[in-house]
């Protein structure tokens, strides 16, 4: 499964990543700094910022699941909001089929059989 995630490189995102990989899923992540994620074959980074549309959409891209785990570290911003605003825009424009988005907060997710992700109690698996 091919999965397009934001703000992958916050506490959250990291554990997200690494065991979303670890279960052999592709995975896509928009960064500021690409340095900061693994080196990985499944693992892609695009550069860019969560305002700007051509990054946001090229994480959207042929993603069976899109998953933010923006978050705002105790500052007072807007990027949670503006953030969902570019990927649903996104995914509007790349007219994905069944776009499946989920928003969370630390959580556990688990990925159904159609590539949708849903908070669960089990992690990340396919």
């Amino acid at each position: 499964m091919h999965l397009g995630v934001f703000g992958g490189t916050g506490n959250t995102g990291r554990h997200l990543i690494a065991q979303a990989l670890r279960n052999g899923h592709e995975v896509t992540v928009l960064t500021r700094d690409p340095g900061k994620l693994p080196a990985h074959p499944h693992l892609h980074a695009i550069a860019g910022d969560i305002r700007d549309e051509e990054p946001v959409r090229e994480v959207v891209a042929g993603a069976h699941a899109v998953l933010s785990m923006l978050g705002e570290c105790g500052r007072t911003t807007t990027v949670c909001t503006d953030g969902i605003r570019s990927i649903l825009h996104a995914m509007r424009v790349r007219r994905c089929r069944e776009p499946s988005l989920e928003s969370l907060r630390p959580a556990r997710l688990e990925i159904d059989e159609g590539g949708h992700a849903r908070q669960g109690t089990h992690g990340i698996s396919h």
